[in-house]
């Protein structure tokens, strides 16, 4: 069993949902995810934000972030992941 199947079996078992925010993968983790076939049990949402006004907009990463992080770097993948949470 791959990797993206066990996850979605295991989210299964537990009843937990799980959510994307993806930026430079360019959807790649959440097509991985929906390649197994139980997958609609468990996606809830996915989006991808390629730019920093996406980000913003979409997912409410704060410009200072970006300006003092930059697209690729923790800080910014944090405030996108609270994002997509709420």
């Amino acid at each position: 069993m791959n990797a993206e199947s066990r996850l979605v079996y295991k989210l299964i078992e537990k009843g937990y949902t799980i959510s994307c925010a993806e930026s430079c993968t360019g959807g790649k983790v959440t097509a991985a995810i929906v390649d197994v076939a139980d997958a609609s049990n468990v996606l809830n949402a996915s989006i991808v934000t390629y730019s920093n006004e996406a980000k913003m907009h979409y997912l409410n990463v704060s410009d200072s972030t970006l300006e003092q992080y930059g697209a690729v770097s923790e800080e910014t993948a944090y405030e996108m992941a609270k994002g997509i949470a709420n």
